[in-house]
């Protein structure tokens, strides 16, 4: 099945394809559904269930909540940024979600995250019940070099030579502009579960996650 790939990246567009992946209906991204838990024999909802998702850099995954438990795992690609909105709790939670083949990466320079407590990891369970949201995280500003050294001595090596005092800051990681992720519920996913964030009704429940708010909602 062939998908609208517009505004993606060539790298990106070629994982919808290889994985058979599809647009993911009001949430936005793209998945595929890789597991099931066997039905029970009573004919009861299965234990659980899991798909591939995968974000993109032109799109993000909007508030919404779910009644089953979720577990999202990082598997590949660009750090991301995933958001969680509890009742009763006034202030968003953020968790930045990274491969697990990569060290940890810098604390976030997004100015959403400024001020809040942030986790890092490769995973992130959401309880039954929270509103949830998630994009790719925006790369950090480039900072070319760091704090200057101290004056070079007057060696004979030197003299005479131009100084450019500062050493070059380490490389960001490369931005592929996509990451892949695999999303576990628990019980086994129904539609029935699922409800998409309105913006007015979040805003007025959240206030003090306007920010986040207005970016994760359509």
């Amino acid at each position: 099945m062939r998908v609208r790939l517009h505004r993606m990246n060539d790298e990106a567009a070629r994982l919808v394809e290889r994985l058979h992946l599809a647009p993911l209906p009001h949430e936005g991204g793209f998945f595929r559904r890789i597991w099931t838990a066997p039905a029970p024999v009573d004919g009861s909802r299965p234990a659980a269930s899991a798909i591939l998702f995968l974000l993109t850099s032109s799109d993000f995954s909007a508030f919404h909540q779910l009644a089953s438990e979720e577990l999202w795992l990082h598997q590949a690609g660009d750090p991301v940024e995933h958001v969680q909105l509890s009742p009763g709790q006034p202030a968003p939670i953020l968790t930045t979600l990274h491969s697990p083949a990569v060290d940890v990466p810098p604390r976030s320079q997004s100015p959403l995250s400024r001020g809040m407590s942030e986790r890092r990891g490769v995973s992130v369970a959401i309880p039954p019940g929270t509103w949830q949201g998630a994009r790719l995280r925006p790369p950090a500003a480039p900072q070319p070099f760091e704090t200057p050294p101290a004056p070079r001595g007057q060696s004979p090596l030197s003299r005479g030579m131009s100084e450019r005092r500062g050493v070059p800051a380490p490389s960001a990681p490369s931005r592929h502009g996509w990451a892949l992720v695999t999303c576990i519920v628990t019980p086994a996913w129904s539609d029935a579960d699922f409800i998409l964030g309105d913006r007015t009704t979040l805003l007025r429940d959240f206030p003090s996650a306007r920010d986040w708010i207005v970016a994760l909602t359509r």
